[in-house]
């Protein structure tokens, strides 16, 4: 079975994917978030899912601007304290500087996760309606909004679940996803 998560609308992301492309989470935080997940079903239902691999349907989003032309990425600027020693300076406090500034975006994505659930206790969680308990809340560096107990479904496969989600770009982290019977490359494992 394939847990899938529909329109999954997260405002405040990190959309820096490397040193020079800006506007999309990294995969590797889609990566961390689906195993967040999987660990907190596994916690519900007494299973022991492991992921074998997720896709993401990427329906909307954008980075956040701001200016008299909206020509400035918004950044998060954090503010840091002094220390000496172990006790914190009093009334010292700095703005970080402009390397570690990160700029922020919202986005909207469909999750497909393949990690062989069984569907006994599949049909134990939904029964105990403590679907929406097991979506962590903070996503990508942002947070997750207006999800709902309809956002939450499962699907027999793969093809299934994409029908059942908003069009948009697809994501892959293996391309075994696709292609159930190609053969499998080295550096898929």
């Amino acid at each position: 079975m394939l847990l899938v998560i529909r329109n999954m609308c997260c405002t405040g992301v990190n959309p820096l994917n490397g040193l020079m492309y800006l506007g999309y989470p990294a995969m590797t935080a889609f990566a961390g978030y689906t195993h967040k997940l999987v660990r907190n079903y596994n916690e519900i239902s007494g299973d022991s899912c492991h992921v074998s691999k997720f896709a993401l349907v990427h329906h909307d989003g954008s980075t956040r601007l701001h200016g008299k032309y909206q020509d400035k990425i918004t950044q998060r600027r954090g503010v840091t304290a002094e220390y000496d020693g172990m006790s914190k300076v009093k009334g010292v406090h700095k703005i970080d500087p402009s390397a570690t500034l990160s700029p922020q975006g919202d986005i909207r994505v469909s999750l497909v996760i393949d990690a062989n659930f069984d569907p006994q206790k599949v049909a134990k969680v939904c029964a105990t309606s403590q679907m929406l308990d097991m979506v962590p809340k903070a996503t990508f560096g942002g947070i997750l909004e207006n999800l709902t107990d309809k956002s939450v479904i499962w699907a027999m496969s793969f093809e299934e679940a994409l029908q059942k989600v908003p069009s948009g770009w697809l994501v892959v982290d293996r391309t075994s996803m696709l292609f159930e019977n190609q053969k499998q490359d080295s550096l898929d494992n």
